[in-house]
């Protein structure tokens, strides 16, 4: 990916937190948000693992054909940056690859530097994570994912609503 295209992209992941940001989350929304990432995943056959939090507790957990436990490690390090860094974690792969930067700050043990963890937002205040790996085809392709259900339940919610 040139600098062009992750310039364009940063705006982009940056324009998306009014997507994260909820008049008010509570568990059942957070496990809702959850079965539509994990719906969409299914239905394209996506073999991912997905895990939604809401403070420090998992209220969602889903790993499909094609995943192994190395998924689950993955969303545990990219869920840590987003809690690090209170933004997404492909907005600080981003930022960092265009800084020209080697996150080497940041214990690659506990934290991952690469797409697929947002946050969840209320009142400017990150209340929840959810978190996605096994696309391996694109740099951005869990953050799309993520994003792509988000917007799915947002669309369900805002209907019945």
């Amino acid at each position: 990916m040139d600098e062009t295209t992750r310039i364009r992209l940063l705006d982009e992941v940056r324009a998306e937190r009014a997507h994260l940001t909820f008049s008010a989350l509570d568990r059942s929304d957070a496990r809702r948000i959850g079965e539509a990432v994990a719906a969409m995943s299914e239905r394209e056959q996506l073999p991912v693992t997905i895990a939604v939090h809401l403070g420090e507790q998992r209220v969602f957990h889903a790993a499909f054909d094609g995943t192994t436990a190395a998924n689950d490690g993955w969303v545990r390090r990219k869920r840590n940056t987003v809690l690090e860094h209170e933004v997404s974690s492909f907005e600080v792969a981003l930022t960092t690859r265009l800084a020209g930067r080697n996150p080497d700050w940041l214990d690659p043990a506990e934290f991952a530097v690469a797409s697929g963890a947002v946050p969840l937002l209320v009142g400017g205040l990150l209340v929840g994570t959810v978190a996605l790996s096994g696309l391996v085809d694109a740099e951005a392709s869990d953050h799309i994912a993520v994003m792509r259900g988000i917007g799915e339940y947002r669309a369900a919610h805002e209907l019945i609503n």
